[in-house]
């Protein structure tokens, strides 16, 4: 497992994320309690890990082989800062969006 790549999965229930190493298998038991989980998409953690935020969801990572992010701790602990801001970037080539 590459501990730079995570999978999200959606937490059947709405009460969040589930987030593990890419590639590694959940616990069913654990996920069925969540009421089932659908994976959402892979992403490389690139500049979430240096977050002193990250470091707690690792820690349960290394632990228990996932973490549970819920949906207000999620922006801030997996989108990139630029994403974060509420800030719109022009793309070259592409208006700026009003």
């Amino acid at each position: 497992m590459d501990p730079s790549r995570i999978d999200v999965f959606l937490a059947g229930n709405g009460d969040g994320y589930v987030i593990a190493p890419a590639g590694s298998a959940l616990p069913l038991e654990e996920m069925r309690a969540l009421g089932g989980i659908c994976h959402g998409w892979s992403q490389d953690v690139g500049e979430s890990a240096s977050r002193p935020e990250w470091r707690a969801l690792r820690r349960d990572i290394e632990a228990c082989g996932y973490s549970i992010v819920s949906d207000a701790d999620f922006a801030a602990l997996l989108l990139p800062p630029r994403l974060q801001s509420g800030k719109t970037t022009a793309i070259a080539g592409y208006p700026a969006a009003a």
